[in-house]
């Protein structure tokens, strides 16, 4: 994948306003690129990609530019 669309696909996700309530601890910005990492990587779900994270963190926050993977909670 190009730098030059994940830096595009980046500038676009923080000209969005963060729907949350209260003060997120992870930008709406970092949230949306790690669902984007998680389709372009293809991962079969967000539990999967999360168990990988740890192997390939470096390379994500190298190629999509986020410190953060949105955890879900329930």
């Amino acid at each position: 994948m190009q730098m030059a669309l994940v830096r595009a696909v980046r500038r676009e996700f923080e000209k969005i306003p963060d729907p949350r309530k209260g003060r997120p601890q992870i930008s709406f910005a970092d949230a949306a690129m790690s669902a984007f990492a998680m389709f372009s990587l293809k991962d079969p779900s967000h539990p999967a990609f999360e168990k990988r994270w740890s192997a390939r963190d470096h390379n994500l926050h190298a190629l999509y530019h986020t410190f953060y993977i949105e955890v879900e909670r329930g």
